[in-house]
């Protein structure tokens, strides 16, 4: 991994950290600012309750185009955030989604990239587009939702274990 990677990777589990902070309050975050070892520790845990979950490594239909990819995960992340509505009876819900253009250029990566993910999950009925609007379907939406869950459950479960580790490892110098 490079140093790059690692440090955006860091990034991220601090960022859930604070996100399970303001459910309860605990201050991991705060935690791992005055010990950053402690990231140092989470890192491995967390990534490998993740790939050893099967829900992380053979996702459900409605996300594995997008969620197999990094920019896929990107273009989920932008097609879930921004929900106008709740689901309509047909199972869609109205979504404020940029242009493949807009989605590219933020991104850094050619519209053709995607423009062939969203197609992928238009194909499977998961996407679309008519008169009222952009759509998600209902199930796209839930199964992100559960994924996000996965990502919090494993983050919550890898910073005690990575807390413990280090409060060892202190106790031991």
């Amino acid at each position: 991994m490079t140093e790059f990677s690692e440090k955006m990777f860091y990034l991220y589990l601090q960022i859930s950290l604070q996100g399970l902070d303001l459910i309860d309050g605990a201050g991991r975050a705060d935690s791992v600012i005055s010990d950053p070892r402690i990231l140092t520790h989470m890192h491995p845990i967390f990534a490998r309750r993740m790939l050893h979950d099967p829900l992380y490594y053979a996702p459900l239909p409605s996300i594995a185009p997008l969620v197999n990819t990094t920019i896929g995960i990107s273009v989920l992340n932008e097609m879930t955030r921004a929900q106008k509505e709740t689901p309509s009876d047909d199972g869609r819900v109205y979504v404020h989604l940029g242009s493949a253009s807009a989605m590219a250029k933020h991104y850094g990566v050619s519209r053709g990239n995607i423009a062939r993910l969203l197609s992928k999950v238009q194909k499977a009925g998961h996407y679309g587009q008519n008169d009222s609007g952009t759509w998600v379907s209902a199930q796209l939406l839930r199964d992100h939702h559960l994924l996000q869950a996965l990502k919090m459950a494993h983050s919550a479960t890898a910073y005690i274990e990575a807390q413990q580790m280090r409060t060892r490892e202190l106790l031991h110098q």
